[in-house]
């Protein structure tokens, strides 16, 4: 009976070793997985804040502030931390009770947006730069500054970088290309530089060259052409579907604009629209205002084919409009 008594007491004596432990690192322990400490809400650090951390943008692909090159138009929220002692905290609003963040850009680029701020009881340092298409990435970088709101001198400043724009496509990719082979473009990669472009035209013997992307195609001459970016989206716009909201549109979009000392021959995918309709026709929207383009059907590849030397804002449709018509 003794010995039954004496088990049962050491049991006990474990489990409140153990639940002791287990409340220690409650109040204390670092969630190694986030690499970020675990804090009961009600609770702030010992010790003043010494500089910031964030976390990947889950709604993003998982983007890392200072590893990925961030897309112009797109917003990120990084989930912001505090460190105290060495350990970084996600910032609550008790930490940053009577403080402000001032932000600082030390390069001269276009952003839309860059602060820290609460949604939905988290931190987050909401990042958007202007919606653009550059040829290039950039490098933009910011000093964060957290102050006390009664005083001037800030507790830390710490500079903050990251890359923005497109990739520039695979140089690998073009090493491997034979003579008529098309260059295929993603929009995860749609930059083709003029060191890129000269040896499309050596490997197709400066005869036309085939450029294909999503549904679209463009088979043209190389020589000599200017980095240019392909980013392309079958985005409807808006001011064409409110004016015309009994129609069928399939869009074909290229913010970038990329044009071509001369004319080549391009192609868009039309099998969708050809299941419904049998008469289709060919638009460039350009400042506000409609041009018919005198496209052809190719009943082999299904693409409505016409000749430009610039990729802008093409759309088709199953209705004729009239040419010139004005929008906006």
């Amino acid at each position: 009976m003794k010995r039954i008594i004496a088990i049962f007491l050491t049991a006990v004596a474990a489990f409140s070793i153990s639940g002791g432990a287990f409340a220690q690192e409650d109040q204390t322990g670092q969630n190694m997985n986030q690499g970020t400490a675990i804090l009961n809400e009600e609770a702030v650090p010992q010790g003043e804040p010494t500089g910031l951390t964030f976390d990947p943008d889950k709604n993003q692909d998982n983007a890392v502030l200072d590893q990925t090159v961030l897309r112009p138009g797109v917003e990120y929220q990084f989930p912001a931390n505090l460190i105290f002692n060495g350990k970084a905290y996600p910032i609550t609003e008790k930490m940053v009770k009577n403080m402000r963040f001032s932000y600082n850009k030390l390069t001269n680029t276009a952003v839309k947006t860059f602060k820290i701020q609460e949604s939905k009881g988290k931190y987050f340092l909401f990042v958007e730069m202007k919606d653009s298409v550059p040829n290039e990435v950039g490098e933009i970088r910011y000093t964060i500054k957290l102050t006390p709101r009664d005083g001037s001198l800030a507790l830390f400043s710490q500079e903050v970088g990251f890359q923005y724009g497109y990739h520039e496509y695979d140089n690998d990719i073009i090493a491997d290309l034979e003579k008529g082979e098309e260059v295929y473009i993603t929009n995860n990669s749609p930059v083709i530089t003029d060191v890129q472009f000269e040896r499309i035209a050596e490997i197709n013997e400066y005869r036309k060259a085939v450029l294909a992307g999503p549904s679209w195609k463009v088979e043209v001459s190389v020589t000599a052409e200017n980095t240019k970016n392909f980013l392309s989206n079958h985005t409807g716009i808006r001011e064409i579907l409110i004016r015309f909201p009994n129609q069928e549109f399939k869009f074909f979009n290229f913010p970038g604009k990329p044009s071509f000392a001369s004319a080549g021959k391009v192609g868009l995918n039309v099998e969708t629209l050809l299941e419904d309709y049998q008469d289709l026709y060919v638009y460039r929207y350009a400042n506000g205002r409609l041009y018919t383009i005198k496209g052809v059907l190719n009943e082999e590849t299904k693409m409505m084919e016409f000749h430009t030397n610039r990729l802008d804002n093409f759309f088709v449709t199953n209705r004729k409009l009239p040419d010139g018509y004005q929008i906006a």
